[in-house]
């Protein structure tokens, strides 16, 4: 997985962009609001040291973009990482938003908490592709990740995605 679509930059979804960075990954990023997206950028000039030292190189700053509009951001993804709000009725928006607009065979991973898997891929296009990514926080140093699966989740996906992580 080569090309990672980021959803939601706040703390989270920050964290995991800097943890894909550093592992050289390519990411589209994408939130509406315009001070998240200044926040990434902060985070990414703040945490350079701590990247470098950790992952022993600097994070490539050409292989982020900033993306205008969901489907912008997920169009090519190999696989998305939702990091939008705790809250059901935004969550399911979005995921079936992306759902629309991405590959479908592209994993779809929700930073969620403490929602049900089941119920956030209820409105998804291809629900077999949808899971939880949960990671411990900050994403960028701890690297650790709980894979939760819906009724609907395909082994295959959460094979891809169990290898995935691991290899980050």
């Amino acid at each position: 997985m080569k090309n990672i679509a980021v959803i939601g930059t706040g703390v989270i979804g920050t964290g995991w962009t800097l943890r894909f960075l550093a592992n050289g990954i390519k990411v589209k990023a994408f939130d509406k609001n315009s001070q998240q997206l200044n926040f990434l950028k902060d985070e990414i000039t703040r945490t350079n040291l701590i990247i470098k030292k950790l992952y022993n190189t600097k994070v490539n700053f050409k292989n982020l973009e900033i993306a205008d509009n969901i489907e912008e951001a997920v169009k090519n993804a190999d696989l998305i990482q939702e990091n939008v709000p705790e809250r059901l009725k935004l969550k399911k928006k979005v995921i079936n938003q992306i759902s629309k607009f991405s590959p479908k065979n592209c994993i779809i991973a929700s930073s969620s908490s403490g929602l049900l898997p089941s119920e956030l891929q209820s409105i998804c296009i291809n629900p077999k592709r949808f899971l939880v990514a949960h990671p411990f926080n900050p994403v960028y140093i701890l690297p650790l990740v709980e894979i939760v699966k819906g009724n609907k989740t395909s082994r295959t996906f959460i094979n891809k995605a169990d290898k995935f992580y691991t290899n980050l």
